[in-house]
């Protein structure tokens, strides 16, 4: 039996969700070709995975400028109703420790979280507990992104259009700003400590 042909639409398919999205996601929009096959196809186009499971990646849909104005206001929308922007402290224990800076959404839609992350990168992580809603247990799948660099750059594209999580972004943003430009191995500045200061505030505000 010879190969099937690919139409122009299927292509098309292809170079929008290969370098974003999940295996799962890959299998149900191509539900009659393998993996493999997708990935012979996409090294005719030039195209490169860049969908983490685990790890991190510094460029996305979102911040090389290729995501529509309904994607951008989708993930902007979700990040404001159930997602965070944030900066966790390492803690005393820890000497000389960087904050670390993070945005992440969480939801029970594992295909909802593969669309998101198909957009702005980042990993995807699944809680294990089942996580009790008024409709029964159900797992939290989260997409996170947690490279310093990614954050600034997600955030420089998004922040405008945020509402409710506006000013955390605008803080995070500045935060990695300051990180990036001063070397890796560097102790910690007060400008740091006030920006990390500056989120605890607001979150306090925004949970009473």
């Amino acid at each position: 039996m010879g190969k099937r042909t690919w139409t122009v639409e299927q292509e098309d398919l292809l170079k929008k969700y290969y370098p974003y999205a999940s295996k799962k996601t890959l299998a149900k929009q191509f539900p009659n070709r393998s993996f493999q096959s997708l990935t012979d196809k996409a090294n005719e186009f030039g195209l490169q995975r860049l969908y983490c499971s685990r790890g991190d990646i510094n460029t996305s849909k979102l911040v090389e400028g290729k995501a529509s104005a309904f994607e951008i206001g989708y993930v902007a929308g979700f990040i404001d109703g159930e997602g965070s922007i944030s900066i966790v402290s390492p803690g005393k224990r820890i000497k000389n420790m960087h904050p670390d800076p993070y945005i992440t959404i969480a939801n029970t839609n594992e295909e909802v979280i593969d669309f998101i992350i198909g957009i702005i990168g980042g990993c995807k992580y699944i809680q294990k507990r089942k996580w009790k809603s008024m409709l029964g247990n159900k797992t939290l799948y989260y997409a996170k992104i947690a490279s310093i660099r990614l954050i600034y750059r997600t955030l420089v594209r998004l922040e405008k259009f945020l509402i409710v999580k506006k000013k955390n972004a605008k803080i995070v943003k500045e935060f990695c700003r300051v990180r990036l430009l001063r070397p890796w191995f560097g102790g910690i500045i007060k400008e740091e400590l006030k920006l990390l200061a500056d989120i605890k505030k607001l979150n306090q505000g925004s949970s009473e």
